[in-house]
């Protein structure tokens, strides 16, 4: 409840009001795993709390601050992960993880980092579309993430490699196209890439 309290606060415009209770979720939900941390639903909520800690952070400009809150989310979800590998919604919570990092490190301008990050996802992504071929969100998900390592290779000055990448994201969204003609969410992310 708390989470959802402070996302209406944070639409609304009030960090720092949200920022208070995603604080309080936090401190709620860090004693309720202590008391059973082999319960996922409450490494769950600690999750979140620690996500939305981050993003007010990233917000407001605190970069480093966002760095430790994103980096807790991360390795919760990494946690997450291990508890229930047949859990696919705990497994997407470690790509959201490095998905937010990389974000980060974008705008600090740590590229390289933030390859990283992106290349970690991009490989859960990989394994996930092997195991679903006919998820097309998830693959949709992959084809942003192929994208985000052109961008970044391509800021890195790596043309063959950003040109390998954004190719991989067109030919993801131009099979989504295919397969699901009628979506126009796909082929307006097509467009997008093109």
């Amino acid at each position: 409840a708390l989470v959802g309290i402070g996302e209406v606060r944070f639409s609304e415009g009030n960090h720092d009001a949200a920022l208070s209770a995603f604080r309080e979720a936090h401190a709620r939900s860090t004693l309720l795993h202590q008391r059973d941390p082999s319960n996922g639903h409450r490494l769950v909520d600690l999750a979140q709390a620690e996500y939305w800690i981050g993003f007010v952070a990233l917000e407001q400009g605190r970069l480093d601050d966002a760095d430790t809150w994103f980096r807790r989310y991360r390795d919760s979800g990494q946690q997450l992960a291990a508890l229930d590998p047949a859990n696919f919604a705990w497994q997407r919570e470690l790509s959201y993880g490095h998905h937010n990092l990389a974000v980060l490190e974008d705008a600090r301008g740590r590229y390289a980092e933030a390859e990283r990050q992106m290349l970690a996802e991009l490989e859960l992504f990989g394994t996930w579309v092997e195991q679903r071929p006919d998820d097309h969100l998830l693959r949709s998900e992959m084809s942003d993430a192929a994208s985000w390592l052109g961008s970044l290779t391509l800021r890195q000055g790596r043309l063959e490699e950003a040109e390998a990448y954004f190719l991989q994201q067109n030919e993801l969204l131009r099979a989504l196209v295919t397969d699901d003609p009628r979506n126009a969410r796909w082929k307006e992310q097509r467009h997008d890439a093109l």
